[in-house]
Order: C-alpha cells, then structure tokens, then sequence
C-alpha cells in the first residue's frame, strides 16, 4: 500500500511538495521534451505522409485568392474534407514566419504535461520522491521511436496526442474530484480531436461508457452538445475551398472518412477479409516492431499493479486498457492498406500507433508510481531498474529519427520539377508526389509552366469542371467516365496533340526500406510507377493499341532509347542529390 493514500481535495497537485514547485517541474518537463523535439524539428523538408498535403493545404490558403484571369493558379485543394483543425493552426503559424515541424513540437510538448499531470492524480501517492519519478515517465513516453518520429514533423497526430492526452486528464479529474458535474472539457475535447483525426473515434465507445454509468442523462446530454461544439472547424473547409473540398456525401460520411482514408471507419466490410496476412496478430506484431516490446510488456506489466489500486483508479486503468484492444481491433479489421508492401509499411502505419500508445504511457506511469508508493526496498528498486531501461531505450530512439539537417525530399521533388520541359504536364500516382510537387509549384512559385494532376483527380467531376482543369489543357472539356483509364487515356491523347510534354510520376517514400522496380500493371494503365533511384519519370512520347485487348484500352509506350537532355538532367538532379546526402552522413 502506498504511504499516505491521497484525499480527494488534495488530487489538484497530488504531491506534499508546495504547488509552485510541483509547476516547476511541469514547466522543467515541457522544456526537457522540447529541447530534444526541436533538433529534431528544425528540419526543411517535407516529410512522408499528409505532410505534403498540410503544408500545401496550409500554405495556399494563407495566399491571396488569384484572379479570374490568372492564368498561373494554382489550386490546391486536400482531400475532402481534408484536416480542418490542423490545416487553420498550421495556417496561422505559417503566417507567423514560423518553421512548421515546430508546431508539431510544441503539440507534443504539451501532450507530455498532460501525461504527467493525469499519471499525477492517478498515483495515489504524496511521497515527494515518486514525483521525478513521474516525471521521467512522461519524458520516456514521449521519446518513443513513434513518438518522436512523428511528433517533430508537420503531421495531425502530434495534435491528436495533446486533444487525447488533456481528455485523459480531464477525464480523470471529473472522475476523482467532481463526479456530480458536467466533464464538458472531454466533450469539447474530444469533438476537436475527431474534428483532427477520425481514428480518435475508437476512444469514444470507453468514455461513453463511464459517463453513462457515472453521470446523469442532462451531463450526457451536454457532452453531446460539447462534442458536436468539437466538430465546428470542419465548416471551414467546404467553405474556404468550395469545389472538390466537399461532394455530396454526408458530414457524418466525412467525419468516419467512408470514401477514402488508410481507416475507413464508413465501411461495414473489411477490405481484407480475404486476406490471412492483415489480421490481428499482425496488426499487433507490426505496432510491437514499430514501438518497442519494451512498451507493451511494460504497460501489461504495470495494467496488473494498477488494477490492485482503489476503485477509481482501477475504472481509468479499464478505460485505458479497453481503448488500446478497441482501437487494435478496429485498425486491424478496417485498415485498407496491406502490410506486405515495405512503402505502406515503413511510412503510413507507424503514424497511427501514437495514439494507442497514450494509454499504454498512462497505465504505464501508473503501475510505477504505484510499486514506488508502496515504500519497500525491492518493489522501489524494480522500478527505478524499469523507469532507467524505458529512459535508455527513449535516448536509443535520438539518432535513428534525427533528420534536422536533411533536405534530401525537399532537392529530390526541386530537381525533379527544375529538370522538366517547358509547358509540361504531370501525371501523379499517390498522394505524397502529387501534394508535394503542387506545395513547391503554389507556395515557392518555382515553375509556373508546369501543371500537375494526379489520378484521383481524373475521376471526378469537380476537377474537370474547375479552373485547374482549364489551366492545364484549355481545349479539353470532357466529364468522367467509370473507367479511369478512359479519363487518363483523354487527357493524354489531348496532351499530345498539343504538343505538351507528358510525365507520369510515382515518388517513393524515403522512409521506405524496400525497392519497387518500375512496371505496368495489367490491370491499369499506370500501377506503382516507380524509377527510383535512376529517374522519378516516365515520359510518354505516343499511345499505342494493347496487343490483345478486347475493349481497345490504350497504353502509354515508354520509349527507353529516345532519352533525352530532360533526361539526363532529372537523373543528374538525383545524383547530386544523393551525393550530398552521402556527404552529409559522412560528415556525422
């Protein structure tokens, strides 16, 4: 048992030591995350993921709106309904001249507060010595290989770990100390989270849960009035960027992402049901290799400490646990992307175990103050053994995610865009390339003869009705069909015949460890392009009939001998590239 079980009015500061220096050591703890954070943020490139589309996002609704007649706009839209909370925070900060991986830091800066301050309620323990150890708990927590990977980039999830984390504390707070009231900052909380990412929805079914049982149908109520208040910044987009931000389906259809997103929380099937390699065991295995076993086994470890812990404390550490295994469970039976890929693998799943590791860290932190509390010689020196493991396997994470001084994405997209012709056309797969090229063409105005469009674009409506469409091919006016390869095959035969320059592109992630050779699919025109590291292009000089085909599908003829000066130059542009990067390391 703990020395000297905490009263409830005591549970604002949970320590015998005076307020101002228990505040000290919060502000000591948001400058220690901070200060290993922002090495690590300084960084100008782009990075993987939505960072392109944030920050293109960003960066143009910040400009002045062009004119009818400009015939150099350049409109860049996100997916809809895109991130409105992060997309208007990024905006303002950019607007401030600031970097914008630092924003994402001081999100993460936050968040550990938070975890330190909800692992100080629930400890239940006013020995003065277990309060560096909660300290340097919430540190560790947030130097996960995770954590710090996806905190110090412009990213949504960085945010997400702050909305969650003060939720938590919230939460926790209502529970110990006013369980009468109305938690109306977990509602209002929680409705920005989801506003931010929908995946904070899989926390949603657990809270529901202990409001229902803990508090009246008025405080449910109210919850519900502050959440939808949570959801209010998703009227900022539609409105702001009108065509393509916001088709015809439902907000509710938005808010789950039922029409595209790596968790389409909007399908009732699983779109790998058929497929034995994306299950839960793997699921599991991949957020273990990402993570740590050392942060699982711990937070397993230390959910059987809490739970020997009194009532409240047990009911949080419950919530915690049933979180962790709804979300595990969800992610594994809704996520549309196959583990197998090395692209998928390496740089679009490790972003989404940040936030299952919220209450792993908080059951964790827990567990520990708990053994620390009980003020016996053996249990204290398990813990200081665990807390000083967890903190080397924290610092072991530094060197692995430090890129502050790379620009390697940033050189490869510039090369790329300098070495093309005059007047080109450039067809994107995937949403990294094409964000990141339409980012350096509106907001560094680096080529303004070039146009881009990416796949997706081609099947909607509201692209070929909207000004872009116009800018790109004036002579063009077609509406979608079905069969994308029909769209592409329009816009090349279109393209051509004006004499334009045509590139399809498909940029790999860095982040990546595997290699994809370039092919054509025999399923669509173009799937998985790739030429890297000899070339990010390929150029179509003429269309010619598929041997074989019944339906007359056409394909584009890549031609290797006729390389040209462009050429030479997109492939020079990458050596260069590559060679001060190889400088670089050396130089470490």
């Amino acid at each position: 048992m703990p020395e000297r079980l905490v009263k409830h009015e005591e549970l604002d500061t949970a320590c015998d030591l005076p307020v101002t220096v228990v505040n000290l050591f919060r502000m000591g703890l948001v400058c220690g995350v901070l200060a290993v954070y922002i090495p690590h943020s300084l960084s100008t490139e782009m990075g993987d993921g939505d960072s392109p589309e944030l920050l293109a996002s960003a960066c143009t609704n910040s400009l002045p709106m062009p004119s009818a007649g400009d015939s150099h706009a350049v409109h860049l839209r996100p997916h809809p309904p895109g991130y409105p909370l992060y997309t208007i925070l990024l905006q303002l900060w950019l607007g401030l001249g600031l970097n914008s991986h630092l924003l994402s830091a001081c999100f993460g800066a936050l968040a550990s507060a938070a975890v330190c301050d909800a692992v100080l309620l629930l400890s239940m323990t006013v020995c003065s010595g277990a309060l560096p150890l909660i300290l340097g708990v919430a540190s560790a927590a947030h130097y996960s290989l995770a954590t710090l990977r996806f905190h110090t980039v412009v990213e949504v999830f960085p945010l997400n770990s702050a909305l969650l984390s003060w939720t938590f504390y919230f939460g926790i707070r209502w529970l110990l100390r006013y369980p009468d009231r109305c938690p109306w900052q977990c509602g209002l909380l929680m409705g920005l989270a989801a506003s931010n990412q929908h995946t904070s929805l899989l926390f949603l079914p657990s809270f529901i849960f202990i409001a229902l049982r803990r508090s009246p149908w008025t405080a449910v109520l109210k919850l519900g009035v502050c959440f939808a208040v949570g959801l209010l910044p998703y009227i900022y987009l539609p409105f702001l960027q009108g065509e393509m931000s916001w088709p015809t389906a439902s907000i509710l259809r938005h808010i789950l992402r039922g029409d595209y997103g790596t968790l389409s929380l909007g399908s009732a099937t699983n779109p790998h049901a058929n497929d034995d390699r994306v299950t839960p065991i793997a699921v599991v295995g991949a957020f273990v290799e990402d993570t740590g076993i050392l942060s699982l086994c711990l937070g397993i470890l230390m959910s059987v400490v809490a739970l020997r812990c009194e009532t409240n404390v047990r009911i949080i550490t419950l919530v915690c646990v049933t979180s962790f295994l709804i979300y595990m469970t969800v992610f594994s039976w809704m996520a549309n992307l196959s583990l197998e890929s090395s692209l998928l693998r390496n740089s679009v799943y490790p972003r989404f175990w940040v936030q299952p590791l919220l209450p792993v860290h908080l059951i964790t932190g827990v567990g520990l103050a708990t053994l620390w509390g009980c003020g016996r010689k053996i249990p204290r020196v398990v813990t200081l053994c665990l807390a000083f493991v967890w903190g080397m396997e924290g610092l072991a994470n530094y060197l692995p995610t430090d890129l502050a001084h790379s620009r390697v994405l940033s050189d490869y997209y510039s090369s790329f865009l300098q070495a093309l012709p005059p007047r080109s056309i450039v067809v994107t797969t995937g949403d990294m390339p094409a964000y990141a090229m339409k980012y350096l063409l509106g907001c560094t105005a680096s080529r303004s003869d070039v146009r881009t469009v990416s796949e997706a674009e081609l099947s909607s409506r509201y692209w070929w009705e909207s000004s872009q469409r116009r800018h790109i091919l004036p002579g063009l006016s077609h509406l979608p069909v079905p069969n994308n390869a029909e769209n592409l095959k329009i816009l090349m035969t279109t393209a051509l015949r004006e004499d334009r320059p045509l590139f399809f592109v498909h940029l790999p992630s860095f982040m990546s460890a595997g290699y994809a050779a370039d092919y054509f699919g025999p399923d669509r025109l173009v799937q998985g392009l790739t030429l890297y590291p000899t070339g990010p292009a390929i150029r179509v000089y003429r269309l010619e009939l598929r041997s074989g085909s019944e339906n007359g599908r056409y394909m584009p003829l890549r031609q290797r001998r006729r390389r040209g000066e462009h050429y030479e130059m997109i492939r020079e542009g990458w050596l260069r590239v590559a060679r001060s990067s190889k400088a670089m390391s050396s130089e470490k």
